[in-house]
């Protein structure tokens, strides 16, 4: 077995290995793999296999410049999409803990969370930041 892995690390060195868009790649193979056998779609099963086939060419491949490149790049708008999505679910969680005595704002300038409370009609909210704006609680 230490022979198999000694030989496994030697074939890999100089290659580009998994990173965060193999893993990506992984995953989106998963899910189009799983909706094909489910939908019995012939065209999802060869994008499917499309994506598998691009992810192990990435995974195998010497060019280690390029597919750093290409992970920075998928990894520039992950982090925007997985930053929106935490900004959005923990607003919500936040509304739902305090609904009953207050409401939670972001500020149009800097999205910054400010809790103010409930039937205090129109306010006039001022953030840290020193942006003001009129919302009806």
């Amino acid at each position: 077995m230490q022979g198999f892995l000694y030989k496994l690390k030697q074939f890999m060195y100089g290659r580009n290995g998994l990173d965060g868009l193999g893993i990506g790649l992984f995953v989106l193979y998963f899910i189009l793999n799983n909706i094909s056998y489910y939908s019995r779609s012939w065209i999802l099963n060869i994008i499917a296999i499309a994506v598998l086939v691009f992810m192990i060419f990435r995974l195998l491949s010497a060019n280690i410049v390029k597919r750093r490149a290409e992970n920075d790049f998928f990894m520039y708008y992950f982090r925007r999409v997985r930053s929106w999505y935490t900004r959005h679910a923990d607003l919500a969680k936040d509304r739902a803990r305090v609904k009953d005595t207050h409401k939670i704002y972001l500020c149009p300038k800097c999205k910054r969370k400010l809790k103010v409370p409930k039937g205090r009609g129109k306010l006039e909210i001022k953030c840290i930041c020193g942006n003001k704006f009129t919302k009806r609680t």
